[in-house]
């Protein structure tokens, strides 16, 4: 049993050296030219031969951290430029979805304005706001218009601006020289309220008019954008 085990640890030693050229090189030996070959070439190609300059010098580990860092983060880049393409796109695809209901929506009102016989009488959804029937974030208000945040902004800052007694103002076509007064205090109120809203780097008032102009609502309201960086041009839906 003894004898046996010399015998296997002569052979494990026999299988650690190396005879090459009439020279016997063991283990450490082997390492140690190794070592010289990494240092002669520093840009191993093979993967072991680029182990072993990484571990014969110390200094060069940061170099290939950093360029695995690097690749990380091209990745990571890349995934998220990607990303960043499919939420613009979803985000287009949502824009071109709330156009299209919008469009559906002015056209039904069109529609329905087309049988009403008394449109004076009508009474909007803006008429029952200024009679506090239906509640609102009011921002601004006196005798003659009032200023509201829209129920479903589209931009940080969306605010409308009415008149409170429509008239004949039911849209902006509608209009007279009768009503050149209230539009340029409507114009006016819009100015005041998106100063006193910080909106100091500019916004966009916009007047829907007609069903092709996606007005939903008939009585004459001026919206208010701004808070970020808006798009232009406002565009119209894709022709086919």
């Amino acid at each position: 049993m003894i004898v046996s085990t010399f015998a296997l640890v002569e052979r494990i030693v026999d299988v650690g050296r190396l005879t090459r050229g009439g020279v016997t090189m063991d283990a450490r030996a082997r390492r140690s030219r190794t070592r010289g070959r990494a240092r002669r070439m520093p840009f191993a190609r093979s993967p072991i031969r680029a182990i072993f300059c990484v571990r014969a010098f110390p200094q060069w580990r940061s170099t290939s951290v950093s360029w695995s860092k690097s690749r990380t983060s091209f990745a990571r880049a890349s995934a998220s430029g990607r990303g960043a393409s499919a939420g613009a796109d979803a985000g287009r695809a949502r824009a071109m979805g709330s156009t299209n209901d919008e469009a559906s929506k002015a056209n039904e009102e069109a529609r329905s304005r087309e049988k009403t016989t008394n449109r004076k009488d009508e009474i909007t959804i803006f008429d029952r706001i200024v009679r506090k029937e239906i509640p609102a974030k009011v921002i601004y208000e006196d005798d003659d218009v009032m200023a509201f945040r829209d129920v479903n902004p589209q931009a940080r800052v969306h605010f409308l601006v009415i008149p409170k007694h429509r008239g004949n103002l039911s849209a902006l076509s509608g209009a007279t020289e009768d009503d050149a007064q209230i539009l340029g205090k409507l114009m006016l109120t819009a100015s005041r309220v998106a100063k006193a809203e910080g909106l100091d780097r500019g916004y966009r008032v916009v007047v829907n008019d007609g069903a092709d102009g996606c007005q939903s609502v008939y009585h004459l309201h001026l919206h208010v954008l701004g808070g970020e960086q808006l798009t232009w041009p406002p565009g119209c839906a894709p022709r086919p």
